[in-house]
């Protein structure tokens, strides 16, 4: 009988424990985005389609989306595609100016080889260098 209550003792600190953790990282998921021209914290649940998301370093993205702003942007991909090289991500427009002179110079991306850089920042990935435009 005893190593039973100690077992249920052991096992509901633990649970307290869990949960304590489990709200201290559910704090951690804010970001500030840009909604109707002014800065908010919000959620990440709360995110919806349309919001501009401030990234910084380390920085978990926490949606699929393009890098609209910023300079040399690096991401940590390796938790989705296993590469542990980081990725040089490009600001959208300058991404489909790049894309517009490639299909008007004939050319097209090669297997391997990428005449366009990506804006894709993607969901899960880590922020790992960043410098914004002022």
């Amino acid at each position: 009988m005893v190593c039973a209550c100690v077992t249920a003792g052991n096992d509901y600190q633990k649970e307290q424990q869990f949960r304590k953790l489990n709200s201290v990282a559910d704090e951690r998921k804010h970001v500030d985005v840009i909604r109707d021209g002014k800065t908010k914290s919000i959620h990440v649940s709360d995110l919806v389609v349309g919001d501009v998301v401030k990234i910084s370093i380390g920085m978990e993205i926490p949606t699929d989306g393009y890098l609209l702003e910023g300079t040399e942007i690096y991401c940590d991909e390796s938790s989705m595609s296993g590469e542990s090289e980081r990725v040089h991500k490009t600001i959208l427009s300058q991404c489909l100016n790049v894309q517009r002179q490639v299909e008007e110079s004939g050319n097209k991306n090669e297997v391997g080889h990428h005449h366009v850089p990506s804006p894709v920042l993607l969901s899960g990935t880590k922020v790992v260098t960043h410098s914004f435009l002022s």
